[in-house]
């Protein structure tokens, strides 16, 4: 057993020390996929993404479980990506809550405010389609790199997979039995 698995293994069992040891060695993990997430450099002092990242290794640390197959390194960098998605999230749905006091005005400054909202909108949107677009990309990836694992390629997924709807639901049915 390497020192990394007997860290989260003395974690798992509630040493405080070995938690914070293993918190700490992922930092710039946490860093790398904030920072890769966001497209921008993440500084410590001043963005949410790094203590958001934080508490996703803190929880992968509580639900990783070996006998999954996958190591405490992919399984964190999952936990931290979709932490981190759904932060972004949030504050998208918070950034399209628009004050009431900005769509109303007296005078020339009406049609400006009207125009920075279209504006506002439309920048939103955009970014809203690239992240949705890059969450998909990285959903891709790790499914790539799972399937691999297995010796597994998209290709083969769509060549062997049922094509009729009523296969496709009862494989499905059947791999929730066997699961």
């Amino acid at each position: 057993m390497d020192e990394l698995e007997t860290l989260l293994k003395s974690a798992q069992a509630g040493h405080r020390d070995a938690r914070e040891e293993l918190i700490k060695r992922f930092r710039p993990l946490v860093i790398k996929t904030a920072s890769s997430l966001s497209g921008k450099y993440i500084d410590a002092a001043r963005d949410d993404e790094l203590s958001i990242g934080m508490l996703a290794v803190n929880q992968a640390i509580d639900t990783f479980k070996s006998e999954g197959g996958t190591s405490f390194f992919n399984y964190a960098e999952i936990v931290i990506k979709r932490r981190l998605i759904d932060y972004y999230r949030k504050e998208q749905r918070q950034k399209k809550a628009i004050p009431f006091s900005s769509l109303g005005g007296e005078g020339p400054d009406e049609n400006d405010n009207v125009i920075n909202l279209i504006e506002h909108r439309q920048a939103l949107d955009e970014f809203q389609k690239e992240q949705e677009s890059k969450e998909r990309r990285d959903e891709i990836i790790s499914y790539t790199k799972r399937l691999k694992d297995y010796g597994i390629q998209f290709a083969d997924l769509v060549k062997n997979a049922p094509k009729h709807e009523d296969a496709r639901l009862r494989a499905l049915e059947v791999a929730r039995l066997v699961a």
